[in-house]
């Protein structure tokens, strides 16, 4: 009972708890979508949530440097008012441009993207953009001061309402509601953000923090752009040279790959200022202690769930027929965001030493590799399956050139035989290979075990590692306090 308890009492794993079960629905959402609103407008619906994407960094600049600059300086309580309200003006500011902006470009020019339909549906993501963007700023906000119940409403809501359409229209019809109820679920969200919030809801200017906002937020903007741009940038490409249809197929191994990994995600979510923290203040042998520690909790966790992935493909492919043309692009995805968070802790890092500058241009390098690879794909007529090898190319660059850099911040060897040995140490490396041969052999069930069953062997301490501190770390009650 003590324990049952201290999990109940604790703030990480009400959080933990609650993402997922959002990241369930968000799972079976993601299937159900796909089934319902089928290829084509699943294609068109996969358009609009690129567009989308894109549009939210417009206004995200305030968000990143408010959760950077607060998470070091929030007891500082003139400055934490000072800072948020002008962070809520800057907001405004750039929210309202990018809405008319948008407004008035659909009605100057109607046939925008008319492959997809989007004239028809631009005002439903304009408003979404807008509401979506000033619940991210909240987030932000509630989440450096630990406070997490409003931000798993924000992230259980929207799921559910999407859920709950499904059951009431298919294909065109459907795509309205998903649309609708994305609405309105977020401006739900932003009255309870509203009310009772840890920083009272005012703006004002002051001329040092602004231009702090736009400096800090401008380089974080750059940065989380241009990350984000490795991340869809193939999908970018897949949407100009390939069919509607073949779009929707890459986004549902997309939406797969990240629905998988969104579990070690909640905890990302939650420890990112935790660590800032830390790593603001300690010296460099007591930064790179607590990253290996936490590097080798995150990334054992990461290694399961990409198992738990490979072994999902026969049950999707049994359930959703149509889509069995993702499936070969959702493993080579799957194992690209392994890669990904192999990169977990020196990124962070390299924020709190205000690295992000370099870190763009790692990423923009990024970036151009995808972009080229995937050219010379579409130039001699590959399937849009291997733009997914195009984007593995670009993090395994952007991993190796970030860990590089983190590893010189903390005085440590730098050179590439230590870099990779860091990223890809052999216990992780030989179970990985051998995972990899299961896409080339396109084998579902006994290769996949037995690069399971090896890496439970060469990683038996580590697995065992990982449940003790992720107790340890739900069940602590002020485990969010720093």
């Amino acid at each position: 009972m003590k324990f049952l308890a201290k999990i109940y009492n604790s703030p990480i794993a009400q959080y933990i708890g609650t993402r997922y079960v959002t990241y369930g629905i968000q799972f079976v959402n993601s299937i159900l979508i796909a089934k319902y609103l089928g290829i084509y407008y699943f294609g068109i619906y996969s358009f609009l949530q690129l567009v989308k994407q894109y549009m939210l960094y417009t206004g995200m600049a305030p968000s990143y440097a408010l959760n950077t600059v607060l998470s070091t300086r929030k007891n500082e309580t003139d400055f934490a008012n000072k800072l948020w309200r002008n962070s809520l003006l800057l907001s405004t500011v750039l929210i309202g441009s990018t809405f008319a902006i948008g407004v008035l470009s659909v009605q100057f020019y109607p046939q925008l993207f008319d492959k997809y339909q989007f004239s028809n549906y631009s005002f439903y993501i304009f408003l979404i953009f807008a509401l979506n963007n000033f619940n991210h700023l909240f987030v932000n906000l509630y989440r450096t001061y630990g406070l997490l119940k409003k931000i798993n409403f924000f992230e259980l809501i929207i799921p559910l309402f999407q859920l709950c359409v499904l059951f009431f229209a298919k294909e065109q019809d459907l795509l309205c509601y998903l649309l609708i109820g994305t609405i309105i679920a977020n401006l739900i969200s932003l009255l309870f953000f509203l009310y009772k919030s840890p920083l009272e809801i005012r703006v004002s200017f002051n001329k040092d923090i602004f231009n702090e906002l736009l400096s800090r937020g401008f380089h974080l903007l750059l940065y989380n752009v241009s990350f984000s741009l490795i991340l869809i940038s193939s999908r970018t490409l897949v949407s100009m040279y390939y069919s509607t249809e073949e779009l929707g197929y890459y986004t549902f191994a997309v939406n797969l790959s990240n629905a998988v990994f969104m579990i070690v995600g909640a905890f990302g979510f939650v420890m990112y200022p935790k660590l800032l923290n830390k790593i603001y203040t300690n010296n460099h042998r007591e930064v790179k202690s607590l990253l290996d520690q936490i590097r080798s909790i995150y990334i054992t966790g990461c290694y399961l769930l990409t198992y738990v992935g490979f072994f999902s493909v026969i049950f999707l492919e049994y359930i959703l027929p149509d889509y069995t043309m993702a499936m070969p692009a959702f493993k080579i995805l799957l194992l690209t965001q392994l890669i990904l968070n192999n990169n977990f802790g020196y990124s962070i890092l390299l924020v709190a030493k205000k690295q992000e500058r370099l870190m763009t241009i790692q990423a923009l390098f990024g970036i151009f590799l995808i972009v080229a690879i995937s050219l010379i794909f579409i130039f001699i007529g590959l399937p849009f399956t291997l733009m997914s090898i195009a984007v593995s190319a670009g993090f395994t660059f952007y991993c190796v050139s970030i860990t590089k850099r983190a590893l010189k911040e903390i005085d440590e060897k730098n050179d590439l035989k230590t870099v990779l040995l860091e990223i890809f140490p052999s216990y992780y490396l030989f179970p990985l290979l051998i995972l990899a041969s299961s896409i080339v052999f396109n084998d579902n069930i006994l290769t996949p075990i037995l690069s399971l069953l090896i890496f439970i062997l060469m990683n038996k301490n580590r697995i065992a590692d990982v449940r003790k501190k992720i107790y340890s770390l739900i069940s602590n009650k002020e485990s969010l306090n720093f």
